[in-house]
């Protein structure tokens, strides 16, 4: 891609109220999942069982579980795990998808994955079958 087309891609995100909002949100979640060791108020192990279950506080703005801990900093550790799951969902599709297309053939790609598949089944079922008898 050339300059212009990132340009006219950068027009139409800020055109669009909606989308820019989306894109600022999810920059700031992921801001907070790189900054929260730095910033959380409780190690997101540590529990206090005389605290219990506890509504929201000053000292635990979102309350405690029944364990003791506290929500919001398990909450912000949470979305570093969610965070980290969504990206190496998206590459390994993004890796698959490139790869599929790209294929100068990708009948070929499929009549291969059948043929494993098959083979797969069949071993299962023999294993079956064996053990049996």
């Amino acid at each position: 891609m050339n300059s212009n087309s990132w340009k006219d891609a950068l027009d139409r995100l800020v055109s669009n109220k909606l989308s820019l909002a989306g894109s600022l949100y999810i920059l700031f979640i992921i801001f907070l999942a790189l900054i929260t060791p730095f910033i959380a108020p409780y190690d997101y192990a540590y529990q206090n069982l005389e605290l219990g279950p506890s509504p929201p506080s000053p000292e635990h703005w979102l309350g405690t579980d029944t364990l003791g801990r506290d929500l919001l900093t398990r909450m912000m550790y949470g979305s570093r795990v969610s965070l980290m799951v969504g990206f190496l969902a998206t590459i390994v599709a993004l890796t698959i998808g490139v790869t599929w297309v790209t294929r100068s053939k990708p009948y070929v790609l499929v009549s291969k994955a059948r043929k494993w598949v098959r083979l797969v089944v069949q071993q299962a079922s023999q294993r079956q079958a064996n053990q049996g008898v």
